[in-house]
């Protein structure tokens, strides 16, 4: 009784100091949000006073300090760069200055930007004691590339010192503003794209937005080029695919672009300022992998195929690139549902988050067969589906029964995806040329050269195999004795495949003539994955 009232106890003691904590973390939230309401409230005030008075110079000196608040403007572009100084506490040998910075950008509805220090030390002969750096007052989300985007600024107060968190800042010196520091995030929306898993599953939610942390000094707004750390993600609606990133630069530059940069065919007449590239701005991946869906992964195992590629664009239309590979999953690798199969081309171009032109072309191996295959080529719809168009064969190994088929061009071959897998279907119009042996290795018993049929059924999921109809024109033969057949059937049962029908042998002697009824049968086994064997 006694350890369960001591349990109970703890657990009551536990559950009191996270209350505490809980509290505790909120009260230093608010507080952290006062203070930086506070702050920005004296930044506005301060440059509010400025304004009216015009009290500008262009250099800040000693003598300045008599009328505050006071300034320094300068603009870089079409950027205005102001500091205010709004307050002064005289020392023995310097003054401790209070100086409020902003930045007017363009981006946002012309957002500004607040970035404050306290006890900045200015000596009386005019000149500042160590670097000055005005940090930025919090947190400020910037929407770019046309609402593609955010740009996310970090700056804050520590609130145990009452001092700027030394993240984004700007410095300066007696003509004003010199360099910005920047430390931000680019953060995609989930529509555009978003973060997958280490098994490559989609991450849904906030966890799930991309965001490409950077760090950088500039001294232009309108001239940032800085590389970036993107984590692997997908594109939202073409559901499979991955992107996993190796080199990638953020072009906030009206100036320049990144050394190199190649655009997509037609994109600069498209949707670029015509002649100017330079202004041109989003996430240029010059180096990824385009890691291919689930369904492409190697023979009986999980590992998924990928392929080397180069120039994604990220920008305000969205996603756009050319994305190509050759010999990327060879025929004893790759598994549709069984069968085997072949990518010995890929390729796949993106326009502003749409699908133009994606497919793959290879090799297809119907169950049927241990050594033949069509041809094939795929595309992939914009809505992410699958279709295949398969070319005719005059002549393809039927194994099964020791036949040959000649495959006509009104046959088909379809795919879906199911559960992250190919499942290939055929339905095959054609004939067959089949070669009974009584056993493995022996002589031909009958040869029956044109067995035609309709709607030859293959699946990897039972029925295995079914078919229309199935009917014979042509010389049969049996020992070399003229044979007429009827009553062709084909048959599935279990892990059987049986082709049977009715033979009828005459034999011509020399006083009466002599027949024979019999039925024959060819039987091939059909394993699990849907392949057919002898």
């Amino acid at each position: 009784m006694g350890l369960i009232r001591l349990y109970k106890t703890n657990t009551c003691i536990i559950f009191l100091i996270l209350c505490l904590l809980c509290l505790l973390s909120l009260q230093t939230a608010i507080a952290g949000e006062e203070q930086y309401q506070q702050e920005r409230q004296k930044a506005m005030s301060a440059f509010e006073i400025l304004d009216k008075s015009g009290n500008y110079q262009e250099q800040l000196t000693m003598a300045d300090l008599n009328s505050l608040p006071m300034g320094i403007k300068r603009t870089f572009g079409n950027v205005e760069y102001t500091v205010a100084v709004s307050r002064m506490r005289t020392g023995h040998s310097y003054a401790e200055l209070t100086i409020y910075g902003r930045i007017k950008i363009p981006q946002g509805e012309n957002k500004v930007l607040f970035f404050g220090a306290q006890g900045i030390k200015f000596s009386y002969d005019g000149d500042f004691h160590g670097d000055c750096k005005l940090m930025l007052l919090s947190d400020v989300d910037i929407p770019i590339n046309g609402d593609r985007a955010e740009l996310i600024l970090h700056g804050g107060f520590d609130n145990a010192t009452g001092q700027g968190v030394e993240k984004t800042f700007f410095t300066m010196d007696c003509s004003g503003f010199k360099e910005l520091n920047i430390v931000a995030d680019v953060v995609f929306p989930e529509s555009l794209i978003r973060k997958v898993g280490d098994n490559g599953e989609p991450v849904s939610g906030e966890a799930g937005r991309v965001s490409a942390p950077f760090h950088t000094v500039v001294s232009d707004w309108n001239d940032i080029l800085v590389s970036l750390s993107v984590p692997r993600f997908e594109i939202t609606g073409l559901d499979g695919f991955i992107f996993d990133v190796k080199n990638a630069v953020f072009d906030f530059s009206d100036s320049r672009n990144e050394a190199g940069i190649q655009f997509p065919d037609g994109y600069e007449n498209g949707y670029l300022v015509p002649g100017n590239t330079d202004l041109w701005r989003g996430v240029y991946i010059r180096e990824l992998s385009v890691v291919l869906p689930p369904q492409f992964a190697i023979r009986e195992s999980s590992q998924r195929i990928s392929f080397a590629a180069n120039n994604m664009l990220l920008d305000n239309n969205g996603v756009s690139g050319l994305f190509e590979a050759d010999n990327i999953l060879p025929i004893e690798s790759g598994s549709a549902g069984g069968w085997r199969f072949s990518v010995d081309r890929f390729s796949m171009t993106l326009e502003a988050s749409q699908i133009v032109g994606a497919g793959f072309a290879g090799y297809i191996g119907l169950p049927v067969s241990e050594v033949s295959e069509l041809a094939y080529e795929a595309f992939i719809s914009p809505d992410n589906e699958y279709l295949l168009k398969v070319q005719p064969a005059k002549d393809i190994a039927f194994d099964v029964w020791s036949a040959r088929a000649e495959i006509l061009a009104n046959s088909y071959v379809k795919m879906e995806v199911i559960d992250g897998r190919f499942r290939p279907e055929a339905l095959l119009n054609g004939s067959l040329s089949i070669s009974a042996k009584q056993n493995e290795g022996g002589k031909s018993i009958a040869e029956l050269e044109s067995v035609k049929f309709t709607g030859l059924h293959l699946q990897t999921v039972a029925p295995y195999i079914e078919v229309q109809s199935m009917g014979y024109s042509g010389e049969m033969k049996l020992k070399n004795f003229p044979l007429s057949i009827s009553k062709i059937e084909l048959t599935a049962a279990g892990d059987e495949a049986k082709l049977a029908f009715d033979a009828k042998l005459s034999l011509v002697g020399d006083k009466v003539p002599i027949t024979a009824d019999t039925r024959l049968e060819l039987v091939g086994a059909i394993s699990e994955s849907g392949g057919i064997q002898r």
